[in-house]
């Protein structure tokens, strides 16, 4: 039973329901189902047979973790085998047992077999969302547009990296004639009939021939790109390369030419052709670089700087006009410039709407995105649902544009024009520190500052605590985005102040403490809604330990099921950042008169659900 669970959670690519699903696997080669009950390829199921109790706990700690490398979207393929009777190039469970016995915690025992950007991601989304990418339900055709399209259109220009179909240049989202041509080449080269429309069996080929061709099924996956890693490379790519470093150098391209007209619109083929060559030597000239179309460590250095320039601080230029609905909604999870459209007149209509909090604008729709979604909804009378449909596309549109062209002054002190980051130091760095110190009144969790001047780690810390509870890239600089935020939030937190600890909490507690507690967690399950639902009847039973529980693990804390200082000033501060935009006054002061434990509490050491599993494993093997 352990070594079944070990194989059914200890990765991705061992984790049927998520790697079988975000490849498409079944649909894609005409079958009707997503996962098959034969264990030979995925883990067989019977419904309603005995379970062992432990495993059954830790199967509902750590189902919703899964690895995956940094700056990417898909599942990692943990490929891994005992490492006696087989061998393999993924984790070996016999030499992992080995490496524990020496010491190395579970994600040195990770990164020890797989590559060192590999992490540990967390959700609550599984196969619901993770289904569409199966075929809308409609065929796409020439006049078609919208997000399928689009994402038919990078599929195809992957395809055209190792097939000799012709790629499309500019895959924005619209089916044109060029998108036709493509379509009926790839129907030509596969069999199919060559009408250029992308039917249900055209769209499951596609499917099944792009995950092909990146190798997402494999230990070798090029990756689809979302981001990018904390360091530049350090392998020099040229003409004729390919590989995952070629994937992430169009990636960072493709970007960059949206705001720099001199630099050619590169075609995500993961191939380096003569394309990809002429968008380096116009960035090379660009940067006053040596122009000799080679990325070397001095290039990837100058593409990560601007890439991150790009994301943070630089807006996109205003649409002309109106910009036409793309056809599906955007909703938690969507990622495309339609989102960031929509996250820029968002923060245009925060500046006169404050009750909308400001986002940045990544084209990612997270948290913060529907948080302000939603505050939109509200204001102006639509249903507060957080999804952008044609309604409330319009709508923000049409508020957008009937603002004055001159917001009115907030009477804030101006962003310095630069950031500020470890090391920095004069006024703008006291001006900071001041504010977070005024901040962390109501919310605790950051941590107290002395006003010096001088941004040392204790600073850098504080505004990555701040950056996380605003739903802001916690990175610790602060931008422009950064900078506003602190600004406007010390601004509007005048004579209040958070409630004290009120004193250790754990199960058998009771009173307003556990009241309060309660509530903090019912108003945060808006952003975290894989918190359980409490009665806040102010006893602490299993049911509030277990809600305790996954508050904790989804802030990386230590999942004890106590609340003690740590956990309390987290509940408080994540509680208010959500209600802020709403909530009156007394929400921050919290309830008075507080009954409490007198009892200590000695925080355990800090164990991540895959550590857990990782000792799993070593304590069976010392059982065998």
């Amino acid at each position: 039973m352990c070594f079944q669970l070990f194989r059914f959670l200890s990765g991705s690519g061992v984790f049927p329901p998520r790697r079988r699903i975000s490849t498409v696997w079944y649909r894609s080669r005409g079958k009707t189902y997503d996962i098959t009950n034969h264990t030979g390829f995925d883990q067989y199921f019977i419904n309603g047979r005995e379970i062992y109790a432990n495993i059954g706990r830790i199967v509902d700690e750590i189902f919703n973790n899964f690895l995956r490398r940094q700056g990417r979207r898909e599942p990692f393929f943990a490929e891994y085998c005992d490492g006696r009777i087989a061998q393999c190039p993924g984790l070996k469970q016999w030499g992992s047992q080995d490496l524990a016995l020496r010491g190395y915690t579970p994600i040195q025992i990770l990164h020890y077999y797989y590559p060192k950007d590999l992490q540990i991601f967390q959700t609550n989304t599984f196969i619901t969302d993770e289904a569409k990418q199966t075929f809308p339900g409609s065929s796409l055709k020439e006049g078609s547009t919208g997000e399928n399209v689009r994402k038919m259109q990078m599929y195809l220009n992957r395809i055209s990296g190792n097939w000799y179909i012709q790629p499309i240049p500019n895959p924005n989202g619209v089916f044109g004639p060029e998108t036709t041509r493509t379509v009926k080449e790839f129907q030509r080269i596969f069999n199919l009939i060559p009408d250029g429309i992308i039917g249900r069996t055209t769209w499951y080929d596609i499917t099944r021939i792009y995950v092909a061709a990146k190798k997402l099924a494999e230990l070798t996956s090029e990756g689809e790109r979302i981001s990018v890693g904390a360091a530049p490379p350090t392998v020099t790519v040229r003409l004729n390369d390919r590989g995952e470093y070629v994937v992430e150098l169009q990636f960072i391209l493709a970007l960059i030419s949206g705001f720099f007209p001199t630099i050619p619109l590169v075609i995500q083929d993961g191939v380096f052709k003569e394309n990809t060559r002429q968008a380096v030597l116009a960035f090379q000239r660009q940067y006053g670089m040596t122009a000799d179309g080679v990325v070397g460590p001095g290039t990837w250095q100058k593409l990560y700087e601007v890439y991150h320039s790009v994301r943070k601080d630089v807006p996109l230029p205003p649409s002309p006009g109106i910009p036409a609905y793309p056809g599906v909604p955007l909703r938690e999870g969507s990622e495309s410039n339609d989102v960031r459209i929509m996250q820029n007149n968002l923060n245009d209509i925060a500046a006169i709407h404050p009750s909308i909090p400001r986002v940045v604008a990544d084209g990612k729709f997270g948290p913060a995105t529907r948080s302000a979604v939603m505050a939109f909804q509200r204001l102006f009378g639509l249903t507060a649902d957080g999804v952008i449909g044609s309604n409330t596309w319009y709508r923000i549109i049409d508020i957008r544009n009937s603002l004055p062209s001159t917001p009115p002054s907030t009477g804030l002190p101006p962003y310095p024009g630069t950031a500020l980051r470890f090391g920095s130091r004069g006024n703008d760095v006291t001006t900071v520190q001041n504010r977070l110190n005024t901040v962390r009144r109501v919310f605790p969790a950051i941590p107290a500052l002395t006003a010096d001047g001088s941004f040392g780690p204790a600073t850098q810390t504080a505004v990555t605590a701040f950056q996380r509870i605003f739903g802001l890239t916690a990175d610790g600089v602060v931008g422009p985005n950064t900078w506003n935020k602190i600004m406007s939030v010390s601004q509007n937190l005048s004579g209040l102040t958070a409630p004290a600890f009120p004193g250790t909490m754990r199960v058998g507690s009771r009173g307003a403490g556990v009241t309060a507690a309660q509530r903090y967690l019912n108003g945060i399950r808006g952003r975290y809604p894989s918190i359980q639902t409490l009665v806040t009847d102010g006893s602490f039973g299993p049911v509030t330990q277990s809600a305790v529980m996954t508050f904790q693990r989804l802030l990386g804390l230590n999942p004890d099921g106590v609340v003690g200082p740590l956990t309390w000033n987290m509940l408080v501060s994540m509680y208010n950042s959500i209600n802020m935009g709403t909530a009156s006054a007394a929400a921050f002061v919290g309830d008075a008169d507080y009954e409490t434990e007198t009892a200590s509490h000695k925080p355990a050491g800090q164990n991540s659900p895959m550590q857990m599993l990782l000792m799993m494993q070593l304590l069976r093997s010392r059982m065998w």
